[in-house]
């Protein structure tokens, strides 16, 4: 059997995810986890990654730079879960190294960026990319945009999802960029919920509203966005709160409401409203395509897609199954894809101010949350009604 050989950048952190699913794959047969790049051996949690690493033959390497020289021609598929500012660089290198690449989401933290990965991608065919939204390679996802895009729905009026994700001070200190707007360095990063813990939702309803036009797998493009977005959390550069409505090429507008700032969870849903019927995905938990009637056309539970998606990936590595180098993969997000959401939030980030929450905003001292009064009131009403809720908060 030839099994695809793999190489992780990373195993801390993040990359700490990578390695748990490369390594479950690599000892059920299904790949060989050739190399890894440490780059922190130092830090607790590498310490059980690397001996398992070193128990079961693979390379171990300071940084990624020194594995791609050692192993240029060797890998199969290289996947980067790296800091956003890397992402440009290292899919670069990994490409030249001629490996695949699956980087983590978002693509990157501008659309030239994207866009100069996608040219890189294109001069190292047949190596492809693949961008870790972990959802698009869910089975839910596809047939939900396969019926979108059989037009049985009818004409799609709105797609809105919301979320509520509690982040304290450690999520806030975990990096040099988290909640900024660039890098150190000074490359664009735009650290926020809609650019980190939410992408995958943001990236899920313009991937609806493109397919409901009749394009599977082709995001709508934001052309427009009005709305809010909110600092509730002080010393950030960005935001922590968010109700935004995107409109789109496709004519359907995006509703969303994320943020970090409360006391509990609400887990992401979508909501996908059509003329003649609807859909509704809820994170981890249900998810049914209904028509105007009442009939139940699908349904199911929506179950956690990671695994789905490094089997898959490794799977298409060198396979050839794309359809075509910068374009849409068949099973998975492509950089092309992704697009659609950076261009997305490089519109927000350059048409909205953000409003400075402080002195609404409640401390709770035990973890350091920050917590917006009413706040799943208030996004439950924009849930259902679109941008008209958006609450006047000072």
């Amino acid at each position: 059997m030839n099994r695809r050989r793999v190489a992780l950048v990373g195993v801390t952190g993040y990359g700490g995810v990578h390695f748990k699913h490369l390594r479950a794959l690599a000892e059920a047969g299904e790949c060989k986890f050739a190399a890894a790049a440490v780059v922190n051996p130092e830090h607790p949690d590498a310490a059980g990654p690397l001996a398992w690493l070193r128990a079961n033959g693979a390379a171990v390497y300071r940084t990624a730079e020194e594995l791609f020289a050692a192993e240029k021609g060797r890998i199969d598929l290289v996947c980067l879960p790296v800091g956003i500012a890397s992402h440009e660089p290292l899919v670069a290198a990994a490409l030249a190294a001629g490996a695949d690449v699956l980087v983590e989401k978002p693509a990157a933290g501008c659309t030239a960026a994207v866009d100069r990965m996608i040219d890189a991608e294109r001069a190292a065919a047949p190596r492809r990319v693949f961008v870790g939204f972990q959802h698009v390679w869910a089975p839910e996802t596809r047939q939900i945009m396969q019926i979108l895009a059989s037009g049985t729905l009818g004409a799609p009026l709105r797609i809105a999802s919301t979320g509520i994700w509690p982040r304290g001070d450690a999520y806030y200190q975990r990096n040099s960029w988290a909640a900024r707007l660039a890098a150190p360095d000074g490359t664009p990063v735009r650290d926020s919920p809609v650019n980190n813990a939410f992408a995958h939702y943001l990236n899920l309803c313009l991937l609806y509203a493109g397919a409901s036009a009749g394009e599977f797998g082709a995001p709508a493009a934001p052309t427009a966005v009005e709305g809010a977005l909110f600092r509730a959390r002080p010393g950030i550069e960005t935001f922590d709160t968010c109700l935004l409505r995107f409109g789109t090429d496709s004519g359907v507008p995006v509703d969303i409401a994320f943020s970090h700032a409360a006391e509990r969870n609400a887990h992401p849903r979508i909501h996908v409203k059509c003329e003649r019927g609807d859909v509704r995905w809820a994170h981890d938990g249900p998810w049914e395509v209904r028509a105007a009637d009442g009939r139940v056309l699908a349904s199911g539970t929506a179950a956690p897609p990671h695994a789905a998606m490094f089997r898959a990936v490794i799977a298409q590595s060198r396979e050839g199954t794309a359809a075509q180098v910068g374009g849409i993969a068949p099973h998975g997000c492509s950089l092309s894809m992704a697009r659609a959401q950076v261009l997305a939030v490089e519109l927000l980030t350059e048409t909205l101010p953000v409003r400075p929450l402080e002195h609404d905003a409640i401390r709770r001292d035990n973890c350091g949350q920050w917590i917006v009064p009413g706040i799943e009131e208030a996004f439950d009403r924009f849930f259902e009604n679109g941008t008209s809720a958006i609450p006047e908060w000072k």
